[in-house]
């Protein structure tokens, strides 16, 4: 900059690349001490030809260094090199007077100059030192580990570890990795994770690279299911899970044709529970398009018309969990014996987040009226567990005091001891706050 701003174009030229040079060899050397071995292979090889004063061998590296940068570490796009490669040209021009006819001097104007400066910075030198292939390695290697982020955290562990400070390409390709997971999980036999958990937390992904920078996931979209539809990857087994993972977002139906549209509403309009179950078309929550909704909403009928069924759905982990509640509610007021009382209570309390007030006064209508739900030997403890898992949601205490009081107030018609099991004295006691 001091040699631009004096007018000495050419040496700022000189000293843009030289700077460039030394930027992109330093993130090789950050690469090597992370473990990469192709890097750690360049950087000893750059090493022994300085101690040895490897003139020839220093200067290949010079010269090799954008296109290394670009097709081995991913450093640089194709168009960053081809900006940079520009650079090195002119550096070369500038600093070695041969290189043009006899007569000419190279004479760059400041104009040019400030367009090689502005490439060095933006193309490289405000970039961390962070490889494409090597984020996409590292999250393969995340989504694939113990160590997984919780749900919550992981919008922003993706911004800080992968997204913050890194080049679009970079995104744009770890995005569309994302999507190819979440509807084409790998099924490589070395995983640790099952199949299902490495699409599950794909999915998640997804949603929290959209709550982060919405627009990587609208050019994903647009990348990945666009060239999909062109080969004719989009299978049925693809299309379900497609829905199960995008179908909440508007952009998916407004990249699709029509024709791949009319397949998915087709397909949910037939597809037995088993495969729509096992490919989680419902992880996802209802589409965001009225067609498929619509189509969408016959499937969770048919899937969810088996309480087997349900069970399955409410351990899947989704986006929209409250969509299995009504469901549940059924199921519990169908309740025919004690056994199947207990088991659809459980299914209840698994969905215990998702309830409302209104909710519970529906579930309480059914227990009270069901004598399969109440005289169960295990719905005592079972309410007991769900009261305290739902007594902070708006409007339930009324709900669980009347539930509470009419339970006991039933039991002691027929029985004279108001401290018998079935008498729900303790759930009583919660229900007044009698009872920690």
């Amino acid at each position: 900059m001091r040699a631009f701003q004096s007018g000495a174009y050419r040496a700022a030229i000189v000293e843009a690349w030289v700077a460039v040079a030394l930027d992109l060899t330093n993130k090789i050397r950050h690469l090597a001490d992370t473990g990469d071995g192709e890097a750690r292979v360049k950087i000893e090889q750059l090493d022994k030809a300085i101690d040895e004063r490897d003139t020839v061998a220093m200067q290949q590296h010079e010269r090799t260094i954008l296109e290394v940068c670009e097709t081995s570490f991913e450093f640089l796009t194709s168009r960053e090199r081809v900006e940079l490669e520009r650079l090195y040209e002119d550096r070369n021009l500038s600093a070695h007077p041969a290189f043009v006819k006899p007569g000419e001097v190279f004479a760059p104007t400041a104009e040019l100059v400030r367009g090689h400066l502005a490439a060095a910075v933006d193309c490289a030198l405000a970039l961390p030192p962070v490889s494409g292939r090597k984020a996409l390695d590292n999250f393969l290697r995340d989504v694939d580990s113990s160590s997984w982020p919780r749900d919550g955290d992981l919008a922003n562990y993706l911004r800080t570890e992968y997204l913050s400070g890194t080049r679009r390409s970079v995104c744009i390709n770890l995005t569309k990795l994302v999507l190819k997971g979440s509807m084409q999980p790998p099924t490589d036999e070395a995983l640790k994770m099952s199949v299902e958990i490495v699409a599950s937390r794909c999915r998640a992904s997804v949603h929290a690279i959209y709550e982060v920078q919405p627009d990587l996931v609208r050019e994903g979209i647009h990348g990945v299911v666009s060239s999909w539809e062109r080969t004719g990857s989009l299978t049925d087994e693809v299309l379900l899970r497609m829905v199960g993972a995008l179908g909440h977002l508007s952009v998916l139906w407004s990249t699709i044709s029509p024709g791949t549209k009319s397949r998915v509403v087709a397909l949910l309009e037939v597809a037995d529970p088993d495969m729509l179950i096992d490919n989680q078309t419902f992880a996802a929550g209802e589409p965001a398009d009225d067609d498929v909704a619509a189509a969408y909403a016959h499937a969770k009928t048919g899937a969810t018309a088996e309480f087997v069924n349900l069970e399955r759905l409410v351990e899947t982990r989704s986006v929209e969990r409250a969509q299995w509640v009504g469901p549940a509610l059924d199921a519990l007021e169908g309740a025919a014996s004690f056994r199947a009382a207990e088991t659809r209570l459980r299914c209840l309390l698994k969905l215990a987040p998702q309830l409302s007030s209104e909710d519970l006064e529906r579930a309480s209508v059914c227990i009270r009226t069901n004598s399969q739900i109440y005289q169960a030997s295990d719905t005592p403890e079972l309410l007991q567990n769900l009261y305290r898992e739902t007594c902070a949601t708006d409007g339930t205490q009324d709900v669980w005091q009347n539930l509470a009081e009419g339970l006991h107030e039933d039991y002691m018609t027929d029985h004279d001891d108001p401290e018998g099991y079935y008498s729900y004295k303790s759930l009583l006691d919660l229900a007044r706050g009698l009872n920690a």
